[in-house]
């Protein structure tokens, strides 16, 4: 493009050091008489006849602005000139000596290439170094903000009015995943507004704060994004946000939990309290037969009220950090025989099968026995409690090809509904009809066997189907699990 006029500079200005580029002695002389000849400014010229000179002498010394033929013998056209600003840095203004067209306008196509074009026909000095001089100070000044821009740890794109893309700094490069100059004359490809800040996806993996400001960039219309990655912040405010409704949840499921422990506690106290004091004022009919019923009822509501204590002071060992395990290696069919008989007779009397088939062999575990036990004796009551008259419980073990050992509890219950599943497992948490309404019970047996499998480095799984039944699947790991050996 062609250079426009400045303003009139009063006295002579600090010497400018000019490599002039220029294999035609004439018109290499002209320029040099160009610029001597101005008043307001004093050159210091440097003449080399090629390109391949004048990148040695840029090299060994600093100049502050270069005059540049493109019609040289070993000159490649404008691929030369970014290979020549790659010598003398950004901050070094290059002006194309060339010829214009009848017109005026310039044959070399600059756009993108960041320089100027000086006809040769319009030579004159009484403009000429006036605009040179003006052309270096824009320079210097847009060269400041360019380190500005190129040292700040936000990333800073330049977007012209069609989108593409002018100045890049190193920040907006690591925030793109792409070499500056992979960045430079292609499209930015993000709508720019300039209301406030925005939230932008990049690479769908990464998320930046984006603000925009109107700026004139190389005498042009441009826009200054400022790119301010916010991912880890946005991390952070989603597992905010989720643990606060963690939270939300976690209250209203005490409270729920709250609500129904009046019931499960006051209806064994009132047991309790009611017959013993029949008994204590002695207004029993029948005082023998009466007295073994009634002391019946007694221990099994004080069994009732000892189960609900335990859970809820498991749960809140659990959530004080208190569990400690205290293992020892253990033979797993022993372990699970003494379950069996913990939950034999419930399941007699609820007329349901219970089913095991032992292993053949020892099946050493490395395990709290008093927690392993709890898990079964858990895992088979509560298959019991929601499974109907006739139904089957089966209890398996199995050694695993990766060393693992899984323990499967299965019905024929009444099922769990999906919707309730994912809550099933957590603290305070009772999932409702049918499920929860065919019985009794805290709520919280789950969640302490779950916790309990995960102290000894397991998994729990839990699968089900309404009217079909439920599988609980637990897992041990390798390194808990000792190999047979006869």
């Amino acid at each position: 493009m062609m250079l426009s006029s400045g303003a009139s500079l009063g006295s002579p200005q600090k010497l400018i050091r000019l490599l002039l580029v220029e294999d035609d002695p004439v018109e290499a002389g002209l320029v040099e008489k160009v610029l001597s000849e101005g008043r307001a400014v004093d050159f210091a010229v440097q003449r080399v006849p090629d390109l391949t000179t004048a990148k040695m002498v840029a090299q060994a010394a600093s100049f502050d602005m270069v005059i540049l033929d493109l019609n040289l013998p070993d000159s490649q056209g404008v691929e030369t000139l970014s290979q020549f600003r790659s010598v003398v840095g950004d901050s070094v203004p290059i002006v194309v000596l060339g010829d214009t067209d009848d017109d005026g306008n310039a044959e070399t196509a600059l756009y993108g290439c960041e320089a100027e074009f000086l006809g040769k026909l319009h030579l004159d000095h009484r403009i000429v170094p006036r605009l040179l001089y003006h052309l270096l100070q824009r320079q210097r000044s847009e060269s400041g903000l360019r380190q500005l821009i190129a040292t700040y740890p936000d990333g800073m794109v330049v977007v012209n009015v069609d989108g593409v893309v002018l100045f890049a700094n190193p920040a907006a490069s690591d925030l793109f995943g792409r070499p500056i100059g992979d960045l430079i004359n292609q499209q930015f490809g993000i709508p720019v507004v300039g209301d406030g800040a925005i939230e932008i996806e990049i690479s769908g993996r990464r998320i930046a704060e984006m603000r925009v400001v109107k700026i004139n960039w190389l005498e042009q219309n441009a826009w200054l994004t400022s790119l301010r990655e916010i991912t880890e912040r946005k991390k952070m405010e989603d597992e905010l946000r989720d643990a606060k409704v963690e939270a939300e949840l976690s209250n209203v499921a005490k409270t729920h939990f709250l609500t129904c422990m009046s019931h499960e506690l006051r209806t064994p106290l009132n047991s309790i309290i009611g017959f013993s004091e029949m008994i204590e004022h002695d207004i029993l009919p029948d005082r023998h037969e009466t007295c073994r019923e009634y002391a019946g009822i007694i221990n099994s509501s004080g069994k009732h009220l000892l189960a609900i204590v335990n859970d809820v002071l498991d749960v809140a060992a659990v959530e004080a950090g208190k569990v400690v395990l205290d293992c020892q290696l253990l033979d797993v069919n022993l372990v699970i025989t003494s379950s069996l008989q913990m939950v034999s007779r419930l399941a007699r009397e609820k007329g349901i099968e219970l089913r095991y088939q032992p292993l053949p062999y020892m099946t050493p575990l490395y395990a709290d026995y008093r927690r392993l036990r709890q898990i079964l004796i858990n895992l088979m009551a509560n298959s019991i409690k929601y499974t109907m008259a006739g139904g089957t419980v089966i209890l398996t073990c199995q050694c695993n090809h990766d060393g693992t050992l899984t323990l499967t509890v299965e019905d024929t219950g009444v099922g769990i509904p999906s919707t309730d599943l994912s809550n099933l497992m957590k603290p305070f948490s009772r999932v409702g009809d049918p499920y929860t309404s065919r019985s009794q019970g805290t709520g919280l047996g789950l969640y302490i066997t779950r916790v309990m499998v995960e102290l000894h480095g397991g998994s729990m799984t839990i699968t089900s189907e309404l009217k079909r039944g439920t599988t609980v699947v637990v897992s041990f790991p390798a390194e808990r699990v000792l190999p047979y050996r006869a």
